[in-house]
């Protein structure tokens, strides 16, 4: 689905020459503002011309297991660097678009992930996927040292991931976060939610919304600033529901004035 990268200059490689993966498997996870996201599945879910892809540039965290992307930029492969159905690939282009995405990503002391998207739920990558990946992470994750780099297909809010580091395929994806006026979460189809066993007490509410719902409750989080009078209520009926983890933030002790209701 891509090319080589053609040689990169010197003083960008000597960047992050040296860099060694962490040894042990990783998982990443995708964080990219809504409007972003949008851009980019307009883009690759077009496929009034065939498959659709580019590079999103991401800024990087690493923390103890995983590495936090932060997406920050998004190149379209553009229409004068594709080659459709050449070398038996779907989709391919020009080597020196590679180039130029690699770049504008160190000079940003970042790294890139391939993005497109198969018109599927429950995304897999394909032979030819596969084949192209080794080609180019492979030498991009050479350069990128440490720096988690590699390719994304989009399904039906999940998606498939498959990331390199230090010449290694070791890191799969974890999730896609949505940040917008609320978080929206893509799972990774390579590490699909668990289902916990049917909670008793929700065993009525269970059988109207489903075991995958009763899950997905399960493992929510819901962090509730104010805990007085409006805020009581919340919470209980969060807890009602079912929802695992409830964080409450309030310094006030507690006094008549934030009670709620009338004391006898």
């Amino acid at each position: 689905m891509m090319r080589h990268v053609k040689s990169i200059p010197r003083w960008l490689a000597r960047r992050h020459h040296g860099a060694q993966a962490e040894s042990g498997p990783r998982l990443v996870e995708l964080r990219i503002a809504a409007g972003l996201f949008i851009r980019v599945r307009a883009h690759v879910e077009d496929f009034r011309r065939g498959e659709e892809a580019g590079f999103l540039i991401c800024s990087i965290s690493r923390l103890a297991s995983r590495d936090v992307l932060l997406a920050r930029e998004w190149l379209p492969v553009p229409d004068n660097a594709i080659e459709r159905y050449a070398e038996g690939s779907v989709l391919s282009w020009s080597a020196s678009f590679n180039s130029s995405a690699l770049e504008r990503a160190l000079e940003l002391n970042g790294t890139l992930v391939l993005v497109h998207s198969h018109g599927s739920p429950k995304p897999r990558f394909s032979t030819d996927d596969r084949r192209k990946e080794h080609q180019l992470f492979g030498a991009f994750s050479r350069l990128l040292g440490a720096m988690a780099t590699g390719t994304i297909v989009l399904g039906d809010r999940d998606a498939a991931g498959s990331f390199w580091a230090a010449g290694s395929n070791t890191t799969s994806l974890d999730r896609i976060v949505i940040v917008g006026e609320t978080l929206e979460s893509w799972t990774g189809t390579q590490k699909p939610a668990a289902e916990r066993p049917a909670r008793r007490r929700l065993a009525r509410q269970s059988l109207a919304i489903g075991l995958a719902s009763d899950t997905k409750l399960g493992n929510a989080k819901v962090a509730i600033v104010g805990l007085s009078g409006g805020g009581s209520h919340v919470a209980q009926q969060l807890a009602h529901q079912g929802v695992g983890t409830i964080i409450v933030v309030d310094d006030q002790r507690i006094d008549e004035t934030n009670l709620g209701h009338e004391q006898e």
